[in-house]
């Protein structure tokens, strides 16, 4: 029985450390478009779930043991506002589906956030744990990083982007990152054993960085290294000189290993390096990160712009949770390096998380998310400022490092759309939010009343979290199987298939088309073209900005006949991208079956003259011998 109950008091430990940092960063779906997106929040949603079902039956046993006032603390006040106003922000979403899915993300956020501070305040020794835990989990990342190096690019010409697990070359470096300072506080803080284990992972992790050339996480390193030293340096002129003391010792205790650790970086990345034959000098890579001429830059500042303007539009709610990548197309993007590029490319994501939200939840929601960093920011200078363990001090300024560094590539990418940053992310904040509240030394009673009333709620959203997983999961694998029949054009095979995944809790793609549009386009090209139309007029409420939606819907009106509605969507297409050559060609064929035939050669005359489509030349002949008869009449 002793046994037994032990057990059940490191459950809530075990748990939440297991599946956090040692399940869902390796866990994936072959099956599915993203192999992790969806995979990872079904799963997250469940181990939350499980999370709060066992607190609420602890609580009804023994309310007095676990200590729920630091559930007060203002960081989730801040927290739940932000979801509140997100809440809000759907009263502009034109896809209410995505919006959803959304608001039980942050939901899920907000009530593990709570649940991880908890679990790690109720143990002072859960966090050195969790850091072990955390530092294996690293050492199983960057030997995946590097054995897929090693097997795809090493050696080979041009340049290979190390995804990991992660999917993406981006998030798979700002994941290393994340973790990187834990491996430095296990040099600097635990006995020799780990302070060698730890020598690898940390050398590694740098030398991935180095090979993925990650131009956000370079400088997101050196602004957050900078950051700190200059924050450490305040600190000290304004009278805290026993901080950098104690920062100090723990530095000047380990300098072989410090230094081993620069000399195995140096080492094996020159090594690994000179045996590539990338074209992408290191100097070359940086540089370009100040560069407005290179292509990913101009692309993400033609975005941001555009981002921008449709901000100042939507201030006070924005655009609604998730509904950027639904809007922005309808602001369309002049200025890309090729013209051409947004008739196959489709922004899901501004690759800047700080636009993303004011974008979508207005500046209120903004100005909330921003204060969740701006408190921890608070609780670590309190800590630093505490009579905490010199350990606890030190553990907070890597995570000032760590969260000044998110911060900084957060501006160039999208790491809160990805679950495992998502979630390390607020396990670093709830390893913070503990030690503060351990530091504070103050407890309180929570009524019962108080701790139902928000866990009765919690489990509810977390239900429907878990059900809208579940529901996008198969939604995402029934597309894909979608795709594959599209590619091999067995037609009843994708209709099949789109039955079977769509739902009105998904009803886009995760590269934002519409399901239904698959659908009306299989219907269109076995000539079933009323179906055809129904499924399209279906894709254009999911997504009324998709210039493929409004291009088909304009081809169904104009073979039924209904040549006004079939220009009137034509145009709406060609407002948002007017280099849409089969929108130009086909408007160009409705203006001739109405005998408008010169606004139809001016329309055909703005598609590429060297365009791959035979019907351009087609129609430009028999528009001009028709412009000619009537000239001669």
């Amino acid at each position: 029985m002793k046994i037994l109950k032990k057990t059940l008091n490191y459950f809530d430990f075990f748990i939440l450390t297991c599946f956090t940092v040692l399940f869902i960063p390796f866990f994936g779906l072959s099956s599915t478009i993203d192999p992790v997106l969806t995979p990872r929040f079904l799963v997250w949603s469940i181990l939350v779930f499980v999370l709060l079902v066992s607190f609420l039956i602890q609580f009804c046993k023994n309310s007095d043991k676990i200590d729920y006032s630091i559930l007060r603390r203002m960081i989730f006040p801040a927290f739940l506002c932000y979801l509140l106003f997100s809440l809000i922000s759907l009263a502009k979403a034109l896809n209410i589906t995505e919006g959803i899915y959304e608001i039980l993300k942050i939901s899920v956020s907000v009530v593990y956030l709570s649940l991880a501070a908890i679990i790690l305040s109720k143990n002072r020794n859960y966090v050195p744990i969790l850091v072990k835990v955390i530092i294996v989990a690293a050492t199983a990342l960057s030997l995946i990083g590097l054995y897929e190096y090693l097997i795809y690019g090493f050696g080979k010409p041009g340049f290979y982007p190390i995804t990991g697990t992660m999917a993406q070359r981006n998030q798979f470096s700002s994941a290393l990152f994340l973790m990187l300072p834990f491996c430095l506080y296990s040099i600097l803080c635990f006995n020799n054993y780990w302070k060698v284990l730890c020598i690898f992972p940390a050398a590694l992790i740098l030398i991935l960085l180095l090979l993925n050339q990650t131009r956000s996480v370079w400088l997101a390193m050196l602004v957050s290294t900078a950051v700190t030293i200059f924050a450490l340096l305040l600190l000290f002129l304004f009278g805290k000189a026993k901080i950098l003391k104690e920062a100090a010792a723990y530095v000047f205790k380990t300098p072989v290993y410090i230094v081993t650790v620069l000399v195995i970086v140096g080492t094996l990345f020159g090594y690994l390096y000179l045996r590539t034959n990338s074209t992408n000098s290191l100097a070359g890579r940086f540089s370009s990160i100040f560069s407005s001429t290179h292509e990913n830059n101009e692309i993400r500042i033609s975005m941001w712009k555009q981002t921008l303007e449709l901000a100042r539009d939507n201030p006070i709610c924005g655009v609604g949770a998730g509904n950027w990548k639904i809007i922005f197309p309808s602001y369309g993007i002049e200025d890309l390096p090729d013209r051409h590029m947004f008739n196959t490319l489709f922004f899901v994501r501004p690759e800047n998380d700080y636009l993303w939200i004011l974008s979508e939840v207005g500046i209120f929601g903004f100005m909330f998310y921003l204060s969740i960093f701006g408190i921890i920011f608070y609780y670590i200078l309190k800590i630093l400022n505490h009579r905490t363990a010199a350990a606890d001090k030190l553990l907070s300024i890597l995570m000032f490092l760590g969260f000044a560094g998110y911060m900084i590539f957060s501006f160039f990418t999208f790491p809160r759309e990805r679950i495992f940053h998502s979630m390390f992310l607020l396990l670093m904040m709830a390893i913070v939010i503990s030690i503060y509240h351990r530091a504070s030394g103050t407890r309180k009673n929570t009524p019962r009343p108080f701790v139902f009333a928000a866990g009765i709620p919690a489990v509810i959203l977390l239900v429907l979290a878990v059900v809208n997983g579940y529901i996008r999961l198969n939604a995402e694998i029934c597309t894909k199987r979608a795709l594959a029949a599209r590619k091999a054009k067995a037609w009843p095979a994708v209709i099949n298939e789109i039955d079977k995944g769509y739902s009105p809790f998904a009803t886009i793609d995760p590269m934002s088309t519409p399901l239904k549009w698959y659908r009306g386009e299989a219907n269109f090209l076995m000539n079933n073209i009323p179906q055809a139309l129904e499924d399209f007029k279906q894709a254009y409420k999911a997504h009324p900005h998709h210039i493929h939606v409004l291009n088909n819907l304009g081809t169904c009106y104009e073979m039924g006949g209904e040549h006004e509605k079939a220009v009137f969507y034509y145009k709406k297409a060609l407002e948002m991208f007017p280099y849409f050559e089969d929108a130009l060609i086909n408007l160009g064929a409705a203006y001739y079956n109405t005998g408008r035939y010169k606004e139809a050669y001016e329309t055909l005359l703005r598609c590429n003259p060297d365009t791959q489509d035979s019907r351009l030349k087609q129609y430009l002949e028999i528009t001009k011998k028709e412009i000619d008869k009537n000239n001669k009449l």
